[in-house]
């Protein structure tokens, strides 16, 4: 089993023409009439730590990327984000954001 995070990446992974798996399974949803197993959340994400997951997506949307793909998240880049908006942070939260982008960088390339 999946983990939410995962679950979500693999859903938004696209095809050569640009459709997710999320809007192919939504198809096959129209036409059987039921919910595919996959469209299924594996967990909902719990409420005090949904904030990580909000700080991940913003800095994983500046992430810079090169031929050969997208970059993680580096540390440089998360010391820029918590000075400029003066965050404090616990080491458990910078490590939940690096264990995100693990996550995000393996299912990426997996395409």
């Amino acid at each position: 089993m999946c983990t939410w995070a995962e679950h979500r990446f693999r859903l938004s992974k696209t095809d050569d023409k640009g459709v997710t798996v999320r809007e192919h399974l939504e198809q096959v949803e129209r036409q059987l009439g039921r919910k595919p197993t996959e469209l299924e959340e594996p967990n909902e994400l719990p409420s005090v730590v949904s904030y990580l997951w909000a700080v991940f997506c913003r800095l994983s949307n500046r992430r810079t990327s090169n031929e050969a793909g997208v970059n993680p998240i580096s540390f440089i880049e998360i010391k820029a984000w918590k000075d400029l908006l003066e965050v404090k942070t616990q080491p458990w939260e910078i490590e939940a954001i690096l264990k995100l982008d693990e996550v995000y960088l393996r299912v990426t390339r997996e395409k």
